[in-house]
């Protein structure tokens, strides 16, 4: 016997058009991080700032393997930001 028809004193409910009878069951729910972790994600707020204050880095030395700071530091940042991703995720998962 169905959930419905179970609900309804053994009666089947009518169906309407494309429903399927199949009883619905409740999403599975995963409990998300606890809240000692959730500082973890303010670690997103580092390159974010890091790369919005351009006047820390706008300048051409120095060099690393012949390109100006300028652009290795932002490069740096991308790398950065990668390894702090891998970070909460593994915290979190």
């Amino acid at each position: 016997m169905h959930l419905i028809e179970a609900r309804n004193g053994g009666t089947p409910k009518p169906q309407r058009a494309g429903e399927s009878r199949k009883a619905t069951r409740p999403m599975a729910t995963h409990p998300g991080p606890g809240p000692r972790r959730h500082w973890l994600r303010g670690l997103f707020v580092l390159p974010f700032i890091a790369m919005l204050w351009v006047s820390s880095y706008n300048r051409l030395t120095p060099e690393l393997f012949g390109f100006p700071f300028f652009y290795w530091y932002q490069l740096l940042w991308v790398v950065i930001s990668a390894a702090l991703a891998a970070i909460v995720y593994k915290a979190e998962h």
